[in-house]
């Protein structure tokens, strides 16, 4: 079940900065919201694009917080066997004090890093959360040529900016 909703609440943990295969920006958090009867729910807040960018820059681990998107929620059992129901919210619209930002209606792309810093940061990420088939393995530190950008990388990022320029009516 998928409805809209805004909570309030504080961060339970830092944003964590995440990036996709094209290199857009994620982040996710979780926010802890005192419900009707004293208790708390907890929701995990999934967020991109400009959204993502100021909630890495200004929210933190037990920051108040408001946000508002979609919440889908999951039905599961504990270890004890109670039921309990997971809160996932693609937000769109984060605010904390006078501070607010909202997903642009075009969603506008958010500019990508450059190859080599994406490669060192997949490395990094591998490195402090290995899969379970490397864990125990010495994990080398990468070499420049495994961080190098390749002739074939230029020449999408070259012939990509040819195209942004012809469909904006521009001339190659």
């Amino acid at each position: 079940m998928q409805r809209r909703e805004t909570v309030s609440g504080n961060l339970g943990r830092d944003p964590e900065e995440i990036y996709d295969r094209n290199g857009k920006i994620f982040t996710k958090f979780s926010l802890c919201v005192r419900d009707y009867e004293g208790g708390n729910v907890w929701y995990d807040i999934l967020a991109r694009a400009n959204v993502a960018e100021f909630a890495l820059r200004h929210l933190e681990k037990g920051r108040i917080a408001m946000c508002s998107g979609p919440v889908e929620e999951r039905p599961w059992s504990g270890r004890d066997g109670q039921a309990r129901i997971q809160r996932t919210m693609r937000a769109d619209r984060i605010s904390f004090g006078q501070e607010t930002v909202q997903l642009d209606a075009e969603e506008t792309p958010v500019e990508a890093k450059p190859e080599h810093m994406l490669a060192l940061e997949r490395y990094e990420h591998v490195r402090a959360y290995p899969p379970r088939w490397l864990r125990g393995l010495p994990i080398p530190d990468p070499t420049p040529d495994d961080l190098a950008v390749t002739p074939r990388d230029e020449a999408k990022r070259h012939l990509a900016g040819i195209m942004a320029m012809l469909l904006q009516g521009g001339t190659a």
